[in-house]
């Protein structure tokens, strides 16, 4: 829980800054790998591995997209990932990007993953 609302720049979005306000969290990438894992049926093992194969990066992109949205940092969001460089992040959130305009699958594969993670999150905390 954070004492007071504070402002975070965004590496993950080019910088602009949000307001994480007061008594509110984030949503963990750990969580978001398990609600990725849970929505896809794929093992969460799966998606921290080494694996390159389409159905696998989706997921990983997944999981980048909303964790920059929430603000973590590409250095977090590749750690958790199974200890990924920053620029492979950096790449798959670039790939997220042009998904969610151009595939009407991925997009809603996003907005399903982030409702059921605000959902259990509202459901603890909020």
């Amino acid at each position: 829980m954070l004492d007071r609302p504070v402002r975070v720049a965004c590496p993950c979005c080019l910088g602009s800054g949000f307001v994480v306000a007061r008594g509110t969290r984030r949503l963990r990438v750990n969580e978001l790998i398990r609600i990725v894992a849970a929505k896809t049926g794929i093992p969460t093992s799966a998606i921290r591995g080494t694996t390159r194969s389409r159905e696998y990066l989706r997921c990983r992109d997944v999981v980048t997209r909303i964790a920059c949205e929430e603000g973590h940092t590409l250095e977090h969001i590749g750690r958790v990932l199974g200890l990924r460089h920053h620029t492979t992040i950096m790449t798959g959130r670039n790939r997220a990007a042009r998904l969610f305009d151009t595939d009407p699958d991925f997009k809603r594969l996003c907005d399903n993953v982030k409702g059921a993670a605000l959902t259990a999150l509202t459901g603890e905390d909020r």
